[in-house]
């Protein structure tokens, strides 16, 4: 652990590594998992809906599709009073009850019933059957016979488990999938009459649209965010793969040194104190080797993430200078490294390239 004195040192590699490596780890599970949920539930709503669906989700029609009843009958006698017996301080939002058919066709399939409060508004009701969805998506594998139930769920802001806030997440995806979020934002924005973003109008209007609590909408707004980090990444990552084939076709291992060389180059430039768009500009502004007629996008700043990751992951700093870098690209990154003032020497250390190699390759390029 990082000693609090160090923090407030103005240059500390040590704390820039761990933020590094923090940064990292957090995409690699944090944000990794909660794709992997977003996908899930997307892959449920494309089999159950169809290809064309559209805010609000129709989430009973959902439920229907998987075989799931909706019923508020005894609710307050079964569920509600066994509730508070139990020592809960929080109403009960739902409570799901399974079963296995053991007739017919479909012998052995799950079905089950929704047990829903009659005084909870329409969008909490829309919310407790995402997340009693998101119960069965991600229930342990326990024997199911002629009845299983699940713990009652809670209304708003209880502490819950690990199983519960997978379903939550679950929920959110849902009822507010990432795909219609980013066409909803655009639209909002294409008629918006101010400038920036106004977040509680924002929110009043996504939860009006999407008709889900306003409490679940602003935590479904969070994890969207960590979903659009991934796909910005992913985006950045394949562009810049796309952009190297330039230099190293299909060869694997060319690639992967044009990565090492980019990546130990992007790592020398923030330890030396350049931010993350002024690295962008010496390194991703239009290709001298990249001809002018062809057909590039551009690529995100995410892509100064993916090569941290890349330096760390791959230990890059361990990789010496002799490694085979593909010739074109050093000379286009020793040229853009001049372009922007670096001194020969400084060149050097930034990349590792002997500097009477880069003191050689600082000619002219021709265009591919």
């Amino acid at each position: 652990m990082i000693e609090i004195s160090k923090i407030l040192q103005a240059n500390n590699p040590e704390l820039s590594q761990m933020n590094k490596k923090t940064s990292l780890d957090y995409r690699n599970y944090y944000i990794a998992l909660s794709k992997s949920i977003y996908d899930c539930a997307k892959a449920l709503l494309d089999s159950v809906l169809g290809p064309e669906y559209s805010l609000p989700i129709d989430i009973k029609k959902v439920a229907e599709k998987l075989g799931l009843t909706l019923s508020s009958d005894n609710y307050h006698i079964d569920i509600e009073i066994n509730h508070f017996k139990d020592g809960y301080d929080c109403l009960p939002l739902a409570q799901l009850f399974l079963r296995k058919k053991i007739f017919g066709t479909k012998n052995g399939d799950l079905c089950g019933t929704i047990h829903l409060p009659d005084y909870i508004s329409d969008k909490s009701v829309r919310f407790a059957i995402a997340h009693s969805i998101g119960r069965i998506a991600f229930r342990e594998q326990k024997r199911i016979d002629s009845t299983f139930k699940f713990k009652a769920y809670e209304d708003l802001y209880p502490l819950v488990s690990t199983d519960e806030m997978t379903a939550e997440v679950f929920a959110y995806a849902l009822l507010l999938p990432y795909h219609l979020f980013i066409k909803e934002r655009k639209r909002y924005e294409s008629y918006r009459s101010s400038w920036p973003l106004d977040y509680s109008r924002w929110i009043a209007y996504i939860t009006d649209t999407a008709q889900m609590p306003e409490y679940y909408s602003v935590l479904a707004c969070q994890e969207i965010k960590k979903i659009d980090i991934y796909v910005r990444y992913e985006t950045a990552k394949k562009e810049l793969k796309e952009r190297l084939k330039c230099y190293s076709s299909d060869d694997e291992n060319a690639q992967n040194a044009a990565l090492v060389l980019y990546a130990k180059t992007v790592n020398s430039l923030e330890s030396r104190g350049y931010p993350q768009a002024d690295i962008m500009t010496i390194l991703f502004n239009e290709s001298t080797l990249i001809d002018a007629n062809s057909k590039t996008s551009q690529i995100d700043n995410s892509v100064i993430e993916f090569l941290r990751d890349f330096y760390i992951t791959n230990n890059i700093s361990t990789i010496t200078s002799e490694n085979a870098y593909p010739p074109e690209l050093e000379r286009e990154i020793i040229l853009r490294l001049k372009n922007a003032g670096i001194s020969a020497n400084e060149i050097s250390a930034i990349t590792g390239i002997p500097k009477d190699s880069i003191t050689a390759k600082t000619i002219t390029i021709t265009p591919i």
